[in-house]
């Protein structure tokens, strides 16, 4: 008979095909990483690192420890900066994952524990690869730098890296709050998908304010903002044509010179385009920020699709 162990409390986070997962944390730690012989494996987590952080079981409490992550461990949205207690419920974010620390109560002590050996290879939990895909309707947002080829020959690499990592920083804080956040590096900007508008225009908001505070006044953002359906794999991300939709509305300023113009005439630091799928989730009193610049051609779209810039 397998001896039982009691756990310290439980992981609990939702795996690839959006099944919540509950992971005993025994004692004496839990190690979260990309590599197969960490306890807790995210090796399809593009932000964790090789060995992202651990979990220590110190008496009665438990204690999360940041092991040199490229992104950070946060709890509750904010990034630790040292040892930092744990309570149940709350939210640790490594990568893109949301792991919660759950109490463990005594009629689950049991199946916490049972779960492990069908869960593990080389005593780690592994997150198993899926192809299937789940249509969700969002708003997404494609955020870029604009002049990007430029920039790298005028500023460098490195100064051009750095812009870049700070607007993904940015719209990164911006989804703590989903549920399914979706964030993915496009080169030289971000795509992001959001579960309302409300939550797109926030981003987009705080987008501008670090914007202002934070980049010369000749780097200059291109953003644009769409609603609709797509199909979702967490191997494949999203594909269908509102999201050929979105980068095809970006792509705008760069093929339309009447949309280019509004860049070399007026010296916008942030251009915001939107669709009129997503002007129309717009509340009334929004709708004095959007002013129409005539219907253009989008990938995906068999007619001209009515786009507005944001103001």
């Amino acid at each position: 008979m397998t001896e039982l162990r009691k756990p310290a409390a439980l992981i609990t986070f939702k795996d690839l095909q959006g099944r919540e997962v509950r992971v005993p944390l025994f004692p004496p730690k839990m190690t979260v990483g990309k590599m197969t012989d960490n306890d807790l494996c995210l090796s399809r987590d593009p932000a964790v690192s090789r060995r992202h952080c651990e979990v220590r079981v110190q008496g009665s409490d438990l204690v999360l420890y940041d092991l040199g992550s490229s992104n950070g461990t946060y709890v509750d949205g904010k990034r630790i900066e040292g040892p930092t207690p744990l309570l149940d419920g709350s939210m640790v974010l490594v990568g893109r994952t949301r792991l919660f620390i759950m109490a463990v109560e005594e009629n689950e002590q049991e199946y916490a524990t049972q779960i492990v050996p069908n869960q593990t290879q080389k005593g780690s939990i592994l997150i198993p690869p899926t192809t299937s895909f789940e249509q969700h309707t969002k708003a997404y947002l494609v955020a870029d730098l604009v002049r990007s080829t430029q920039l790298l020959a005028e500023y460098g690499e490195n100064y051009v890296g750095k812009i870049v990592s700070t607007l993904g920083q940015v719209i990164e804080r911006s989804l703590w709050k989903e549920k399914e956040p979706f964030l993915q590096c496009t080169g030289d900007g971000f795509f992001a998908a959001f579960a309302t508008v409300e939550a797109s225009l926030n981003a987009v908001a705080d987008i501008q304010r670090h914007h202002e505070s934070l980049y010369p006044e000749d780097i200059q953002l291109s953003l644009a903002l769409h609603w609709g359906p797509a199909n979702y794999s967490p191997n494949e991300g999203m594909i269908g044509k509102h999201i050929h939709g979105v980068f095809s509305l970006e792509g705008l300023r760069g093929r339309e010179p009447k949309i280019q113009s509004i860049y070399e005439a007026e010296g916008v630091q942030t251009l915001i385009l939107v669709t009129s799928h997503f002007a129309e989730k717009l509340r009334i009193e929004e709708m004095d920020h959007v002013k129409s610049l005539g219907s253009y051609e989008l990938k995906g779209f068999r007619d001209p699709v009515e786009v507005y810039r944001w103001v």
